[in-house]
């Protein structure tokens, strides 16, 4: 489990992300799956950024016999309370 703390201004997360996209890959590659939680300052950011990541692991990997699934479409626009814990 990887956890990402990006920067709120997107293109800039690239040259952090290049070094992880290379792991992500040799992790999928050899079967693991890893996990990667991603935030901004405010995590207003972090769905884009966390489908951006995707994005750039599913385009290494799409010459691999086993591409990566679709995901399902975040909702960054879901606003509300954080829901308890209890």
């Amino acid at each position: 489990m990887v956890r990402f703390i990006g920067n709120p201004a997107l293109a800039e997360n690239d040259a952090f992300f290049t070094p992880w996209k290379k792991k992500f890959c040799q992790w999928i590659t050899e079967g693991k799956v890893p996990y990667l939680m991603v935030h901004t300052a405010d995590n207003t950011e972090a769905p884009e950024l966390a489908n951006h990541f995707y994005k750039l692991i599913s385009e290494e990997l799409a010459t691999d016999e086993k591409p990566l699934p679709e995901i399902a479409t975040l909702n960054p626009d879901r606003h509300g309370d954080q829901l308890s814990l209890l």
